[in-house]
Formats: C-alpha cells, sequence, structure tokens
C-alpha cells in the first residue's frame, strides 16, 4: 500500500487527514498530529522535506492515536493527567510538583509507545510499500528517549535522534519507564536537535 492508498484507508475508517504540502511542521514541532475537535477526530501532517516512508511511518504513529481514541485508551490515560498540556506549560515556565511531572512524564511515554508499537503492526500488517519494522521501531525509540530527555533536562526539541544511532532492543515496560542511563543522556545531549537547550 502507498502513501495515499493510507490516507484514503484511514478516512475510511473514520479519521480526516489534512495534508500540508507547503509546511514543514505543524504547531511549530510535528510532522504530524492528531486530535479531537468539534468535527470530529483529524490527522494533520506537514509533508515538505519529508520521504514517503518517514511520512507513512508518522502517519501510521498518528492513526495509532485514532485508534487508541477509538479504543477509549487515550481518553482514559488522559482523563487522569493531560501530559501534552502539562509538558507544554512546564517548558514555558509554569512549575508542577514532582508528582505531577512523573504523572505527566509515564502518561506521555504509555500514549506514545501503544502509538509505536500499533504503528508498527499496522505497517506490517497493511504491507506498507518500503517498510521496514527494524528501522521503524528504531526511530520510536529514538522517539522515546526524546520524550524521557524532554521530561528530565525541561527542553524542547524538534526532531528525534536519527534512527541510525540507536540499537535495537526489547523495550519492557520497566526500561521504558525507567530513567535514561548516562549513556542516553549522552546521546541525547549530542544527538537531539532542540529548540531551547
Amino acid at each position: 500500500m502507498d502513501f495515499n492508498s493510507l490516507v484514503e484507508y484511514i478516512k475510511s475508517e473514520g479519521c480526516r487527514v489534512r495534508l500540508y504540502k507547503k509546511k514543514k511542521y505543524i504547531h511549530g514541532t510535528a510532522v504530524g498530529t492528531f486530535d479531537v475537535t468539534d468535527n470530529g477526530p483529524i490527522i494533520v501532517m506537514a509533508l515538505k522535506d519529508e520521504s514517503a516512508i518517514k511520512l507513512a511511518g508518522t502517519l501510521l504513529h498518528e492513526y495509532g492515536h485514532f485508534l487508541q481514541w477509538q479504543d477509549g485508551f487515550l481518553p482514559t490515560i488522559e482523563a487522569i493527567c493531560d501530559p501534552y498540556s502539562l509538558l507544554h506549560y512546564w517548558l514555558r515556565g509554569k512549575d508542577y510538583t514532582n508528582a505531577e511531572l512523573e504523572t505527566g512524564r509515564n502518561a506521555m511515554l504509555a500514549i506514545e509507545w501503544d502509538a509505536e508499537i500499533r504503528g508498527n503492526q499496522l505497517g506490517l500488517d497493511l504491507e506498507i510499500d518500503g517498510f521496514n519494522s527494524d528501522k521503524y521501531m528504531r526511530m520510536a525509540i529514538g522517539y522515546m528517549l526524546g520524550i524521557k530527555y524532554s521530561w528530565k533536562k525541561r527542553v524542547d526539541w524538534k526532531r528525534s535522534i536519527p534512527q541510525k544511532y540507536i540499537t535495537l532492543e526489547d523495550w519492557s515496560t520497566e526500561k521504558l519507564f525507567s530513567p535514561l542511563t548516562k549513556n542516553e543522556q549522552s546521546l541525547c545531549k549530542k544527538k537531539l536537535r532542540l529548540f531551547n537547550p
């Protein structure tokens, strides 16, 4: 299945898709986003300067968020804590307790990792053109490290660690929620492109 067919498939499943060919980012930092508006669920993506396979991976990830919303996973987590708003305001100077920050961090990691697992499986099941599960999961791990670093160092970043720097390893729940190791912190410091270092 090619990118355009994937877009049509997602639309047929009940999620709107809006593509911006001339934008590089959505909301300042993201290539893709998922949201639920008064008009229903929508995936929005910036297409400029991205390869078809990278765009397909991002679209699969965002579709994973749609499936989370559809099956109740996303609303359940966000009822406990809206990690995206919490991180947004914390990065801009609002203070929170350590417990609130830990809850936000773990909620975001749970949501994003679940979307990555769903996206990877969808890439395989839908036989996406050029899809490589190992590369996808290395990018996913790089994304998780970026999230963990952002919550640890109070910094925002615009690009995950390139997958060539990530070793493919089994990410258990313990690994996902554990603190960054010194090696992971060093990798993040060297390879994440930060907005406010």
